[in-house]
């Protein structure tokens, strides 16, 4: 049993010293001895991903207090003042610097653009920006997990076909501003043109505009098969944003699919995601990679799998009967 002292960081608060409790019997003769690396969170939800990175990195060989520390920090991605955390992490010469999703990672490549200081990312976006050159060869002194939204997003609108074929109608919210849902727009589009479905955007710029929007598409299209699709978005998967969501499609009885969050999952009939801790697992490796002297600009992109998850249990009760050929393909069923 190792005890470590963990420093956070969240904007706007005090520092907050955390003691983490970490079991590891993994052998550690083969890693490097002394290393740091500096972890940037710019969503609080997403902290499962910092969980599997650390889980991982033990796998590995590394083991905090003897031959490695991690110093994480939480910023607001959404305020460009607020480098200050990620600085403090380059000022104090980390080995590695680890960011995740989108915005805190453009943030953090910013940062540490000139400071020689390798960057690894999960679930980050990578279209619409030029966080990298290409993906076998992300270029610079970068590289990580990308985060496959447009794929996803598609891949969803398929699914319904198969698991509720009688769903004819789609709202989705999104956040105009947030870059995964804005360039996970016209692949969905397309989708929804080519699939035959009546898409109804709604973008909003907060959680309270959400609740007046979905209730009036509710109250007009539920008698007609209806269904609210999940983006990958700050405002509509925010807790506040999301328990509008849940509680509008609980009193209108309308199916939401589409998030992969674990906590989202019950009410929802179906999800299509990578796993968070996979995302941190999948950067570990290429971590690991770069403390062994590895340059991060030739390590390529990765991409986590996704896992089909199906609420057989709430669709039952929406009265929706999911085909036993898409239970065989699920990876978890929640009955």
């Amino acid at each position: 049993m190792l005890f470590h002292q963990l420093i956070l960081r969240r904007p706007g608060t005090r520092v907050i010293s955390l003691l983490l409790v970490l079991f590891c019997g993994c052998d550690s003769s083969d890693a490097p001895a002394s290393f740091r690396v500096g972890i940037v969170s710019g969503f609080a939800p997403f902290g499962a991903i910092s969980e599997g990175f650390r889980e991982e990195m033990g796998r590995l060989g590394y083991r905090e207090g003897k031959n490695i520390a991690f110093d994480f920090r939480e910023i607001d991605p959404f305020d460009p003042r607020d480098t200050t955390q990620i600085q403090l992490l380059i000022n104090s010469k980390v080995d590695v610097l680890v960011s995740y999703p989108t915005q805190a990672t453009l943030m953090a490549r910013d940062c540490a653009r000139d400071s020689g200081i390798p960057l690894v990312f999960a679930l980050a976006g990578i279209e619409g920006n030029d966080l990298i050159q290409s993906i076998p060869k992300p270029g610079g002194n970068i590289t990580g997990v990308r985060y496959p939204g447009p794929d996803m997003v598609v891949k969803s609108l398929e699914l319904i076909q198969e698991i509720a074929p009688n769903i004819t109608h789609i709202w989705m919210g999104y956040n105009p501003g947030y870059p995964v849902s804005r360039h996970s727009l016209p692949s969905l589009r397309n989708a929804a043109d080519r699939l035959g479905y009546h898409l109804t955007e709604s973008p909003v710029s907060s959680p309270g505009e959400i609740g007046p929007n979905l209730q009036r598409w509710a109250e007009a299209n539920r008698s007609a098969g209806a269904a609210i699709l999940i983006l990958p978005d700050d405002i509509t998967q925010s807790r506040e944003g999301w328990e509008i969501i849940w509680r509008n499609s609980e009193k209108y009885r309308i199916p939401i699919v589409g998030s992969g969050r674990k906590n989202f999952q019950k009410h929802t009939i179906f999800s299509l995601s990578p796993s968070l801790p996979d995302y941190g697992a999948l950067a570990a490796r290429q971590v690991d990679q770069i403390l062994r002297g590895m340059p991060a600009g030739e390590i390529m992109v990765t991409t986590p799998n996704p896992k089909l998850t199906i609420n057989y249990k709430l669709a039952s009760e929406l009265g929706l009967a999911v085909p036993e050929g898409m239970l065989s393909k699920a990876d978890e069923i929640i009955k």
